[in-house]
């Protein structure tokens, strides 16, 4: 077995297994670290296809099983997916990708291959590329004008919103949020974290706030849906104090803020799907839909989102927008 095989092997049961069964599992296969972009790029391929379930623009998604066609024929490389869009795109090859930098590349060698393989079917081929949190989509044509090279300048000419449907979020400048937690008190059903259970949330903007603890509890959801917004205040530890048995959370956002609406469906799931103890993330959870369909409906949909955002709206100003690309 080489070791592109074990590769997707241990990523198709990693989710099934504790910390400590991966890793005598890597040890095992001879996955070591430099293994990690490999396996990170599967993951986003993961995340790529619920996001495409989550959004509706699909009628069919075909996964390519890549290491039949190489036997038969070395010289092209079948993308990931071949998809069939509902909104202005019919059937379409994707190749998907990430990266953590500021830009993506690809090599001429294998862009050709891919290209190669996809000439005989004419149909297009297609990049999902993710830039850190930003999935984008790009023709091939578009990427070999670019040098073989994607910035994020580039993402204002993707095609992603156009062919799934799918829009943005801008929240303003201002937004305070107040989370405390106990590890010692039942939550009020927000989810836990390190800090314990969930027991009072509270959003406000100027004169205007929603509460939600044991007593209110009719607008938890918005809770989940605010949970973006949370984890980009999150990554500035400060304003977090401990009173006895609580931590106490308070955020204000600084500057405007533009989440996608997949995030606010990964976030969820991050956040409140757990399995054995386990939190599930996009390959877990995509791997359980497999197994058992309903799991998808224990996550707020597209319409649900939409719905609780606009309630949002009668005390956030929020802005609706999607990238328009002719």
């Amino acid at each position: 077995m080489n070791k592109i095989e074990k590769l997707k092997n241990f990523h198709e049961i990693s989710s099934y297994l504790n910390n400590n069964s991966q890793q005598k599992l890597k040890k095992e296969l001879g996955i070591d670290v430099t293994d990690n972009v490999r396996l990170s790029g599967l993951r986003a391929e993961d995340e790529f296809l619920l996001i495409l379930l989550f959004l509706e623009c699909c009628n069919n998604i075909v996964k390519i099983e890549q290491g039949i066609s190489r036997l038969v024929n070395p010289k092209s490389i079948p993308p990931d997916l071949l998809c069939t869009f509902n909104y202005g795109l019919k059937n379409a090859f994707i190749e998907v990708k990430k990266t953590k930098k500021d830009f993506w590349k690809i090599s001429r060698t294998d862009f050709q291959k891919r290209k190669s393989f996809v000439q005989s079917y004419k149909i297009p081929l297609y990049f999902a590329v993710r830039i850190r949190s930003f999935w984008g989509l790009f023709s091939s044509e578009y990427i070999e004008e670019q040098g073989l090279k994607i910035y994020t300048k580039d993402y204002k000419n993707n095609l992603f919103d156009k062919y799934t449907d799918n829009f943005a979020v801008i929240f303003p400048y201002g937004i305070e949020i107040k989370s405390i937690y106990s590890k010692l008190k039942e939550g009020i059903g927000g989810g836990k974290n390190q800090y314990g259970n969930l027991i009072y949330w509270e959003i406000k903007y100027k004169d205007k706030s929603v509460v939600i603890n044991k007593e209110e509890r009719n607008k938890l959801i918005w809770k989940f849906i605010m949970w973006p917004i949370e984890d980009y205040l999150l990554l500035d530890s400060s304003n977090i104090t401990k009173q006895g048995n609580y931590t106490i959370i308070e955020k204000k956002l600084k500057n405007n803020l533009i989440v996608n609406s997949y995030l606010f469906f990964l976030s969820i799931i991050r956040h409140t799907i757990y399995k054995k103890d386990y939190p599930f993330n996009a390959s877990s959870l995509l791997k359980q839909l497999k197994e058992n369909k309903n799991y998808l409906y224990r996550i707020p949909n597209k319409s649900v989102i939409l719905s609780v955002l606009n309630d949002i709206k009668s005390i956030v100003p929020l802005i609706r927008y999607k990238t328009k690309v002719e």
